[in-house]
């Protein structure tokens, strides 16, 4: 009997421990606006040490962006990720498509290709994302970013500089 339940146990924790190696689950419904991982822990009130850097502050329609997410002073590790561009107009529409890359998952989120996140919770110090400018939309975006160090320690919101769309 102890011996089965110690086995139980055993599972049990492995399991916990294995969980989020894979990196984020699919996001979905609210989550994909919120951008918040289901990790039951607040955000951070303080500033993020982590920055999201775009290659360009004005882009072309249908151009690619190159957008890397650093910590460029202390280079802190990271485990995790999620990033969109959202129109500076309404916080609630997504602009343009992420393209794939090494370690990045390319999420729908309501558009195809809107968001990206990681593949794995392995830590980095730097992750280079690739981002294509839509062909239907001129105006002012802006990249939001969730940033997991670890499984307690999370900012949602960080922004990069605004990036505007041309034709």
């Amino acid at each position: 009997m102890w011996l089965e339940s110690a086995i139980k146990i055993i599972i049990l924790c492995l399991s916990c421990a294995f969980a989020m190696q894979s990196g984020s689950p699919k996001i979905e419904g609210e989550a994909c606006l919120a951008m918040m991982p289901n990790h039951h822990v607040d955000p951070q009130s303080i500033a993020s040490p982590y920055q999201v850097i775009v290659s360009s502050t004005s882009v072309h329609q249908g151009e690619i962006l190159k957008i890397v997410i650093t910590d460029p002073i202390a280079k802190t590790a990271f485990k995790g990720f999620a990033i969109q561009g959202r129109d500076v107009n309404n916080y609630n529409k997504t602009i343009g498509s992420f393209l794939k890359g090494p370690e990045i998952k390319v999420v729908e989120c309501k558009w195809k290709a809107s968001a990206v996140t990681n593949c794995s919770a392995k830590s980095k110090t730097r992750m280079e994302i690739e981002w294509k400018a839509p062909l239907d939309f001129i105006g002012d975006i802006q990249f939001y970013a969730t940033l997991i160090k670890d499984f307690v320690t999370i900012w949602i919101d960080v922004k990069s500089e605004l990036v505007t769309i041309t034709e």
